[in-house]
């Protein structure tokens, strides 16, 4: 005899009991996407970020670098390199940009 339910999960904050099921944090797309078309969402979304970083909005600034991302996980890494590279130097710019602007306060 099996059990269709799904199993129950002890909560850190007592004895309650969590029967709910796990949700992705990021869906993938349901049909496979071309890959041409990634890569230039891709590239799109980079410019975006180069954008929103001279403007200053840092908070769009990073949302463009999640949608980056995104489609940087669609990609092969090694079609991707210099944008993964890209990407890594401007969450560091964005996290000084963060800290400088919160020590000028």
């Amino acid at each position: 005899m099996t059990n269709n339910r799904p199993r129950a999960r002890l909560t850190a904050g007592g004895p309650t009991w969590d029967l709910r099921t796990k949700t992705p944090t990021q869906r993938r797309p349901q049909g496979p996407v071309p890959e041409a078309d990634a890569l230039m969402a891709l590239n799109e979304a980079l410019v975006g970020l180069r954008i929103a970083f001279k403007e200053g909005d840092y908070p769009r600034a990073w949302e463009m670098r999640r949608d980056a991302w995104r489609y940087a996980d669609l990609l092969p890494a090694g079609k991707t390199r210099q944008q993964r590279r890209a990407l890594g130097q401007y969450k560091e710019l964005l996290l000084a940009a963060q800290k400088i602007k919160r020590t000028s306060k």
